[in-house]
């Protein structure tokens, strides 16, 4: 069965549903589920079965398999049918037909034709006696046959189905294969499917040793690929078994019982290695040691019962040094079992560690009779043995994630005790902690542009705690098959944390040299220099008459994470910006390739990611621990995120992002240790909401109220940029570019970021004359200032200028000694332009809308006593309406109904009449109240409304006013 069905349905399987559909009740314990075997009489609960995928195992019984396995046995059915089975109640449609027929078994006369025909043949008959010592009895158990130049071999199911034929070639040649199977029927199998009954079972290289050993009185089993093809599934149908790996005397032989005996040492009681005697010859196998040395079942047996117990070699004096890799590769075959350095990341784990032994004592009296020939502690003095669990050693996988008997047979088998064994008592003397963690590469360790999902993540199993999530840390360890599923498995036994290159960043003469040529020369004005620099990236963007967009970029490419001004810390120094405007505009283009060109960088797609995402989640793990899952912000803390398709992002997510924003920290308040730094500079690139373009608006800037789940998310934002469509023109956009490298090279731009992100607050000095400049550009910017947009608010406006002209000062490398950043008035004065270009363009027109609501204010202001004389001929109870309107910013008709009990005529004509005035503003669902409202609500509360107490009832008085007049009035002025 193809392996993507078979894991959709496992995936997709209500494991504890349907093992209750079979009768057994399972109850979590630790991170297993337990329940009655219901392949035997089970007094206490040993079925333990494994949530995620549930595979099983009785440690009563040693019956283990998958959710596949229970149906066949449990239903006496072949395996199509029980994937057939679970694929309908997991809710999977199968995909891959093909291949399930190829699964299906064979026809028997496929194996009863070549049957008769090697009874018919006497001289096959005679080579299969004098070459392979099989006697006829054996053929005919067998069901042993020949077709053409091959002996068939049947291969059955575990319910006798015919599910292969193995045909093997006497004499071949080097180009022909030996051994062949039926063609779509070669998945690897156990042959014979059910192990012999007998102690022990030897397991050998090839089908026909297998039955020659059989033969012979021997229990065996061999698989039907070769000696170096093992799988789990295999391992578990011997599990509790006693084996004695038998494989040919050769080099492969020797590699593959190796292989074979370690992947069974995780589930048999035992594992022995047969060692043939001195002086048989190379190449030699079971089958040779009976026809050609001569060979009996009793000089056999002597060597099984001399087999050597299997134990993990550990190298002796002082470990290997360790091998650097990429993380991603640690889990490669060809290293496992050494000893790896690699970098990585915490992105997330569990918020409790394991705890398991570190060092155990083992005593037994040595008085389990023939099984302790079996056992490591036959041997030793005085039967007690400490063993010391090395950080680097496999068996400590098997103590993690199980219960206190699972732990206990993965010592056992560290200390090589039957599984059985009664005689044998533990102590720890010592316990370690283990965590549970998920890391990733090296985010941007070398500022490297990455984009979303280009991060492996890996789970490991350290020694070292306390990690943070925005710290690089060099990982020693050593990766294993796990001992529950074989997934490779990284066990790390050292971490040790290391500088990034940000804060390693050193400004050598030789940088220091290479970056002047970012500096402002003598002669030339702040403006001109980042036009020539914007200019010259042209060649690398190809994207021309977009200089404005690109000095917006570079300011937050280049902004600071934190300084001091105006006597005081600022709340933060990094920068978040944001490019607003129409399709086809190539707003994603400009900050991809700026990213490739820089080196630094992460892109991701606002519609693809989510709050947690980008900041951390929690949720529910093994047990009702919490496990923590930190998202791309944390990792990228003190660098560069973009997220394109703002606009695609949910308002609640957003709404979500507003304290990490403002504050640069992350925290998890479902937990009470969750708490990480996301210092992150942002840049935001969107299309108005529903794609509309900015000429939709009456101000493009008025896209950002919808953009934003509320003012103050907008607020946050340092400096906005639109891009309307038509303000470049296709002779620009046709342009065919030249192959010209600008002079300002990646390196130089690489090095010069990582100059201004690696800058310390105390490295970042404003002159006296540049806060002065900057508080007078706050002046003009200020009266800019539109309540429902509030880009340019003026309690933080000091601070945003602040945070772009250091940007701007880093942009052109302001520093006399390379290693102090100098904020100049005249970098004040360039953001302070382009500020002013980016509000009065004519893609936001945000100045005008500013101009616009202070000539309404002032209306409103003018206005005050005509509104509310007439408002108070509309409400038999002023002060009601009053205090509506201080407690409530959104209007709704509806609610005006049944606050103040009017009717709906009535309502329609105070809602007309205070919009008439301009104390309201059309809003996504009903009115809001212009602020101004508030400011003279405060001014009149000794007069205005109390006045309208004594006045006359409403009936009298709703003819009197000429409601539409004045709504009509309200759009003409």
């Amino acid at each position: 069965m193809a392996g993507s069905d078979r894991d959709e349905v496992l995936d997709k399987l209500h494991v504890v549903e349907f093992y209750a559909s079979y009768g057994v009740e399972l109850k979590q314990t630790g991170s297993s589920l337990i329940g009655k075997c219901p392949f035997h009489d089970d007094t206490k609960p040993s079925f333990s079965v494994q949530p995620e995928h549930g595979l099983f195992n009785c440690f009563s019984c040693g019956e283990s398999g998958s959710p596949f396995d229970l149906v066949m046995r449990i239903e006496k059915v072949g395996f199509p049918e029980a994937f057939q089975k679970l694929a309908e109640v997991a809710g999977v449609e199968l995909k891959h037909a093909s291949v399930k027929k190829a699964e299906e078994p064979l026809l028997e006369e496929k194996a009863d034709n070549p049957h008769s025909a090697l009874l018919k043949n006497q001289e096959r008959i005679d080579y299969l006696r004098q070459h392979r010592g099989i006697s006829l009895e054996s053929i005919t158990k067998w069901k042993l046959g020949w077709a053409g130049e091959r002996v068939v071999i049947p291969v059955r199911d575990k319910h006798g189905n015919l599910v292969n034929l193995r045909m093997h070639k006497p004499s071949c040649t080097k180009d022909e294969e030996k051994t062949i199977s039926v063609s779509g029927h070669g998945k690897l199998r156990l042959f014979p499917a059910l192990p012999p009954d007998g102690d022990p079972v030897l397991i050998v290289e090839g089908e026909l040793d297998c039955i020659k050993a059989n033969q012979e009185g021997f229990s065996a089993v061999s698989g039907t690929a070769g000696c170096f093809n093992w799988n789990v599934e295999l391992s578990r149908r011997l599990s509790g078994r006693n084996v004695v790996v038998c494989y040919d005397n050769d080099e492969n032989g020797i590699k593959g019982s190796a292989k074979v005996a370690a992947m069974l040492s995780s589930v048999a009681e035992s594992v022995r290695v047969l060692q043939w005697p001195k002086g048989t010859p190379d190449k030699y196998d079971i089958t040779d040691f009976f026809i050609h040395l001569g060979g009996t079942a009793e000089s056999f047996r002597a060597l099984v019962d001399e087999a050597k117990p299997y134990r993990v070699k550990e190298p002796k004096g002082p470990r290997p040094e360790a091998t650097d890799v990429s993380l991603s590769k640690a889990t490669a075959k060809e290293n496992t079992g050494l000893h790896l350095r690699m970098r990585a990341v915490l992105a997330g784990k569990d918020t409790e560690p394991y705890t398991i032994p570190g060092s155990v004592t083992a005593s037994c009296d040595q008085g389990y009779g023939k099984h302790c020939s079996t056992c490591r502690m036959a041997d030793v003095k005085d039967s007690t043995m400490t063993m010391e669990f090395s950080r680097w050693d496999r068996a400590v996988l098997g103590m993690i994630r199980v219960r206190d008997e699972e732990q206990t047979i993965a010592m056992r088998k560290a200390f090589g005790v039957p599984l059985r064994c009664p005689r044998v008592s533990f102590d720890v003397t010592r316990w370690e902690n283990i965590e549970e963690l998920r890391v990733v590469p090296e985010v941007n360790g070398k500022l490297e542009t990455t984009e979303s999902g280009s991060h492996d993540s890996r789970t490991i199993y350290s020694f070292s705690h306390g990690l943070k999530p925005n710290v690089v840390y060099e990982m020693e360890g050593v990766t294993f098959p796990d001992v529950v599923d074989q997934h490779a498995t990284i066990l790390v036994g050292k971490s040790t944390p290391v500088e990034s290159d940000i804060g390693s960043f050193k400004v050598t003469p030789e940088i220091r040299e290479r970056l002047s040529v970012f500096q402002v020369p003598e002669g030339m004005t702040m403006r001109d220099k980042m036009d020539e620099i914007a200019s010259e990236l042209e060649k690398a963007t190809h994207i021309a008459e977009r200089r404005d967009a690109q000095h917006v970029l570079d300011l937050c490419w280049h902004s600071v994470i934190g300084f001091s001004a105006f006597g005081q810390e600022s709340p933060k120094g990094w920068v978040e910006v944001m490019l607003m405007g129409d399709s086809a505009q190539a707003k994603s283009s400009i900050v991809k390739k700026l990213m490739d060109y820089y080196r630094c960088g992460y892109f991701v797609e606002g519609g693809n990611v989510s709050a947690a995402g980008l900041t951390a989640g929690a949720k529910k793990g093994h047990g009702d621990r919490w496990e923590i899952s930190w998202g791309a912000m944390v990792l990228h803390d003190r660098k560069l995120i973009a997220i394109d398709e703002w606009d695609q992002m949910p308002e609640e997510q957003i709404g979500n992002l507003k304290s990490v924003r403002s504050s640069g920290m992350v925290e998890i308040q479902k937990i009470s240790h969750g708490a990480a730094w996301a210092r992150t500079r942002l840049v935001l690139v969107a299309n108005p909401k529903g794609r509309l373009p900015l000429s939709h608006f009456p101000n493009g800037a008025e896209a950002l109220v919808k953009l934003f789940s509320s003012p103050a998310d907008i607020r946050r934002l340092d400096l906005v940029m639109g891009l309307k469509s038509g303000e470049v023109t296709n002779a620009v956009l046709d342009r065919v570019w030249e192959d010209e490298s600008p002079r300002y090279t990646p390196e130089d731009c690489h090095d010069l970021i990582l100059w201004a992100w690696s800058r310390k607050p105390g490295q970042v000095k404003f002159t006296k004359a540049t806060q002065e400049a900057i508080v007078h550009v706050c002046q003009v910017l200020g009266e800019w200032h539109v309540d429902r947009i509030p880009l340019l608010e003026p309690a933080d406006l000091r601070w945003k200028v602040a945070r772009l002209a250091a940007a701007a000062a880093a942009r052109v490398f302001s520093t006399r000694d390379g290693e102090t950043l100098t904020v100049l008035p005249e970098h004040v004065s360039f953001v302070s332009s382009l500020m002013a270009r980016c509000y009065e363009a004519d893609a936001l027109n945000f100045k005008r809308i500013g101009e616009r609501d202070r000539a309404a204010d002032n209306r409103v202001r003018d206005t005050w006593d005509e509104a509310v004389n007439n408002l108070s001929k509309l409400v038999a109870e002023p002060m009601r309406l009053a205090d509506y309107l201080r407690y409530n910013d959104y209007i709704k008709p509806r609610d005006l109904e049944y606050t103040l009990g009017l009717d709906l005529p009535t309502t329609k004509s105070l809602t007309k009449t205070m919009a008439g005035f301009g104390w309201l503003e059309q809003a996504r669902d009903g009115f809001r109240k212009r602020s101004i409202v508030n400011s003279m609500l405060r001014l009149d509360e000794d007069g205005g409304f109390e006045k309208w107490k004594d006045d006359m009832g409403i009936a009298q008085q709703i003819s009197s006013v000429d409601t539409t007049a004045l709504f009509d009035r309200s759009y003409e002025e």
